[in-house]
């Protein structure tokens, strides 16, 4: 448990193996950052211990922890070269020129940088940045890489590109991989565990197959693609009355005669076309605000709507 101001971490279990990335997910002031700062030792915890390799380091020095950090802020020296950004850790360690030139070589060539390598850190694109600070944190070969909201401010294509970075330290690196992030979607296919922060507590929500399709945590089924949480004490008796049932807009159906599952009524209140090309509605269920899939041409405002319980998650 660590406390900052009058904010409290914890209490936190989370325990990664080597090769894995567990992904953290959740909203601002979550303690998402906190927590990493704790692994990394800037915080210590009034509470519990911070073991790597089955070794206790909750009081040994961020120098000597062999831990990998990359903040949101990336850190890059401005004045000094892509090369020399990237060997800086092994140059600190005293690892020999020659070495050091072979193990920048390297790393360069697997992220696709090596034709940055002269430049200044400062002449660089996000994008490119970012792949640079990874290079840093990893060339020293840590036991943990911590990544700091690494797909803020990234376009698509970056993101994708961040993805295939996190994998490659994952499959090929096999170290122990921690990501902090709002945009879980654009990480999946990177990681292997969804958690979900939120106020200081952790949940483990497991493989990512399984996060997907029972989040655990209604607020956790909103940054998943659930676009509706109905709480059950407006569905009758199909699920506890202090728990709620997360869809995405697929599983309900507006304007559809025949139903297959729940038949309710609502109040139409907008159309609009999405990016995946669906047509989409938004409607208002006794005052639960739901979206769904458009299905044939509706005539009034007073419309049928669809819920498919089976599609369904129960969340708390």
């Amino acid at each position: 448990m660590t406390r900052i101001g009058a904010f409290t971490l914890g209490p936190v279990n989370l325990e990664v193996g080597d090769g894995e990335v567990a992904l953290i997910f959740g909203p601002n002031g979550a303690g998402k950052s906190t927590l990493l700062k704790t692994i990394l030792g800037l915080y210590r915890p009034e509470r519990g211990r911070v073991l790597i390799d089955d070794v206790d380091v909750t009081n040994v020095p961020v120098n000597r922890r062999e831990v990998g950090y990359v903040p949101q802020s990336l850190a890059l020296f401005d004045h000094m070269s892509v090369r020399d950004n990237i060997e800086f850790g092994l140059k600190v360690r005293g690892v020999p020129k020659e070495e050091r030139g072979r193990a920048v070589k390297e790393v360069a060539e697997r992220l696709h940088i090596e034709d940055l390598l002269d430049r200044r850190a400062s002449e660089l694109s996000w994008g490119q940045a970012q792949r640079v600070a990874i290079a840093r944190a990893v060339i020293t070969r840590p036991k943990v890489l911590l990544l700091d909201e690494p797909a803020s401010g990234l376009d698509p294509w970056s993101a994708d590109y961040l993805a295939d970075l996190i994998v490659y330290v994952r499959d090929e690196l096999k170290v122990a991989t921690v990501v902090v992030s709002q945009y879980a979607g654009k990480l999946l296919r990177a990681s292997t565990r969804l958690l979900f922060m939120s106020n200081g507590k952790l949940y483990d929500l497991g493989p990512v197959e399984r996060a997907l399709t029972s989040p655990m945590k209604a607020e956790a089924a909103a940054y998943l693609g659930y676009d509706n949480v109905i709480p059950c004490k407006a569905l009758g008796n199909l699920c506890e009355g202090s728990k709620s049932l997360a869809l995405r807009y697929s599983s309900v159906q507006v304007g559809e005669a025949l139903c297959d599952g729940l038949q309710l009524k609502g109040r139409l209140e907008q159309i609009y076309a999405d990016v995946d090309g669906s047509l989409k509605a938004r409607v208002d269920l006794n005052g639960i605000k739901v979206t769904g899939l458009l299905r044939g041409k509706v005539k009034d405002r007073d419309v049928s709507v669809c819920v498919r319980i089976d599609s369904a998650a129960l969340v708390e």
